[in-house]
């Protein structure tokens, strides 16, 4: 076997074996918060907020039943079949699959920090304009338009690199979830800092106090979601604006853009453990599921009782 060989062997396995237990991962964890939030009753997370969850975590969960396994497929396309030589109908296939539940990840994010910005900064009026109606109609949009962009890619990569058609797509909406961010937290220090002098003033504070505090909850799940999304595509993005792309002339270069792409999926595990940590009702149904499931076990493997 020669020495480009085993350089390739060493960097597809244990990329292979990362992407394995990330989508497992990702596939249970999400699993788990999409039932949670189902049986979450709409008196303890709104509707509107349980509709972006959910489709947040199914777009999680496509990443771990349909990108990771894939890209998992591939490798060992590439070990056991051809060295590395990627042809137009596997980055095809990939973007397909992948696209859709990556953009709309990402998309997915956009819209629930859009949403929490409205939460604080209609105020009162969030529940007459932010309907049910409109937030199904609002996640249909991404799911179509994660679709078309997922398609478009097969042709526009054709003139540009597939990284650097990400990095135009995803790049905006990052931009724009920050900018969202740094809106609401501006209300909510607005509305921290305020002082008013008139009685009717200050119940209208106390109101406005209790309303961001009421959404603070989901707000900080929102950011750290965020968060992680922003650090897991930054691998992706320096390499996609440098113009870099496979190699496997150049090791090095090739283990990079590997495990920079394993580390932005990383994201769809981390997201479910947000939300569970950091929202109680979600939190509390969690437990209860798990209460149930152990309490269960250990009725039916518990000690039999004999009659004499």
């Amino acid at each position: 076997m020669s020495s480009q060989r085993l350089g390739l062997f060493a960097a597809l396995v244990p990329n292979c074996i990362l992407n394995i237990l990330f989508s497992l991962t990702a596939v249970a964890l999400n699993s788990v918060t999409i039932h949670a939030i189902r049986k979450t009753s709409a008196t303890r997370l709104p509707r509107t907020l349980r509709i972006f969850l959910l489709s947040l975590a199914l777009s999680d969960l496509g990443v771990g039943l349909i990108a990771q396994p894939f890209i998992v497929a591939l490798h060992f396309d590439w070990l056991l079949e051809k060295p590395y030589q990627t042809t137009a109908k596997d980055v095809d296939a990939f973007g397909i699959m992948a696209g859709l539940s990556i953009y709309a990840s990402m998309l997915n994010v956009m819209a629930l920090t859009t949403d929490r910005f409205l939460g604080v900064h209609l105020h009162l009026r969030y529940e007459e304009i932010v309907t049910v109606k409109r937030v199904a109609v609002a996640v249909a949009i991404i799911w179509v338009l994660s679709g078309v962009l997922s398609i478009a890619g097969l042709w526009i990569t054709s003139l540009v690199s597939y990284q650097v058609y990400n990095t135009a797509l995803i790049a905006p909406c990052l931009l724009t979830t920050a900018l969202l961010h740094c809106k609401i937290l501006a209300v909510v220090r607005r509305h921290g800092n305020a002082i008013w002098a008139q009685q009717e003033i200050v119940q209208n504070r106390n109101s406005t106090f209790t309303n961001v505090q009421r959404h603070k909850p989901s707000i900080r799940s929102t950011f750290y979601v965020y968060l992680i999304s922003l650090l897991c595509y930054l691998p992706v993005a320096c390499l996609g604006a440098l113009g870099i792309k496979y190699d496997t002339e150049n090791i090095g270069l090739l283990i990079l853009q590997l495990y920079s792409v394993t580390f932005w999926f990383a994201s769809s595990c981390l997201n479910p453990l947000i939300f569970c940590w950091n929202l109680r009702q979600i939190r509390r149904t969690v437990l209860g599921m798990l209460r149930s499931i152990f309490s269960r076990r250990s009725t039916t493997t518990g000690p039999e009782v004999g009659y004499y």
